[in-house]
């Protein structure tokens, strides 16, 4: 893990904190940066104001006064049900590596700006999505934070067509993500040109990045299932796929399609975002069009009936392939209680609302 990470985590959640209103979001937001702070939070060195009604709040959101300007945290026992939160809740800024590196190779050094891989289980993920068979599929399980979004960065980069750029689709299940990704593929040399094509795009937004996806500008395209779906969009993926084009600006060659959050397939099913299960129709367009087409479904979590699912309905269609990690998920603390009055369930629950970190997007840390 980088060593910095929670500075840069701290200047997110200032961002955020800058733009929220809400008495309950702002404190929510101040007791997240004092996380990333070290346990203190000097409202003058930040340039806030809190108002009356906030520091009448501030017991609520585990917080109290220190000195003039700042905040600390109060030392609060757990809620008699809710043993062990407070140590999963503690501050703990301290970087490390969970598994141990693995050596680097020579598509790694070549076509990226890393020095190794994350671990052993991330190199085979690797190696078997640049040596899998012709029409396969490779399903990968790999823990957060093990870099599983380097198999997609660098499908584009190794691919070789003639005449054409080698491009690929990644199916996100939310708009953050999607993103969250492209944030971090506009740094990466070779991959600056990708882009999400989500709901907020506009019909002008949308277009314009469609075309510059079928001029081969777009090396990584972004979208939900609901969008990659849709008529014209599925239309311009099968006509990229395709081994020959009919159309003179058609120079990239779409070559994968990935999955993300690949478990969500089945926990989801087939009542909520349907269209998850209809992606196997895609595939099959898809390898229609070129029956070299590969796909890559990745998760950190799939149990063993998640993979029952996507090999029954992915299996099918070529060549299949596993690679899983098989390691223990470290990046989150658990805390379990049960209850048998839902009052006292309701009241714990807001406890742990106004004291959780709030999500990557209102400044939590990406490993």
């Amino acid at each position: 893990m980088d060593g910095i990470w929670h500075t840069r985590a701290l200047v997110r959640t200032l961002a955020a904190l800058r733009e929220a209103s809400a008495p309950s979001d702002r404190l929510a937001l101040i007791r997240t940066a004092m996380r990333f702070a070290g346990g203190r939070f000097e409202t003058s060195d930040e340039g806030f104001r809190l108002t009356s009604e906030e520091y009448s709040l501030l017991p609520r959101f585990g917080l109290a006064p220190s000195g003039e300007s700042g905040l600390r945290f109060i030392d609060e026992e757990d809620p008699p049900t809710l043993l062990g939160l407070a140590a999963a809740l503690s501050p703990d800024l301290a970087p490390r590596r969970l598994y141990a590196q693995a050596e680097p190779d020579t598509p790694l050094l070549r076509h990226s700006t890393h020095k190794t891989y994350n671990s052993s289980s991330q190199k085979a993920a690797v190696r078997a999505l640049l040596t899998m068979p012709v029409g396969g599929t490779l399903l990968v399980s790999l823990p957060t934070g093990m870099g599983k979004s380097l198999l997609f960065q660098l499908a584009p980069l190794v691919t070789t067509q003639s005449g054409r750029r080698a491009c690929v689709a990644v199916i996100t299940p939310t708009i953050a993500l999607a993103l969250d990704h492209q944030r971090s593929l506009s740094e990466l040399p070779g991959l600056r040109g990708s882009r999400a094509l989500t709901s907020d795009c506009s019909p002008g937004e949308i277009d314009a990045i469609l075309a510059a996806f079928r001029r081969g500008e777009v090396p990584v395209l972004l979208l939900s299932p609901e969008k990659a779906l849709s008529k014209k969009v599925r239309s311009d993926l099968v006509a990229a796929a395709s081994v020959t084009t009919e159309f003179s600006d058609l120079v990239g060659q779409l070559t994968h399609l990935f999955v993300d959050e690949a478990h969500i397939i089945e926990a989801w099913g087939r009542s909520f975002r349907p269209d998850f299960q209809r992606l196997p129709s895609l595939m099959r367009d898809l390898r229609l069009a070129n029956e070299e087409f590969r796909a890559a479904l990745l998760s950190a979590t799939l149990p063993r009936s998640a993979c029952d699912v996507l090999r029954s309905q992915w299996s099918e269609q070529g060549p299949w392939l596993e690679v899983h990690a098989g390691m223990p998920r470290y990046e989150q603390d658990t805390v379990v209680a049960a209850y048998a009055d839902v009052r006292v369930r309701d009241t714990d629950l807001d406890f742990v609302i106004d004291r959780a970190p709030r999500p990557r997007d209102a400044g939590a840390p990406r490993p």
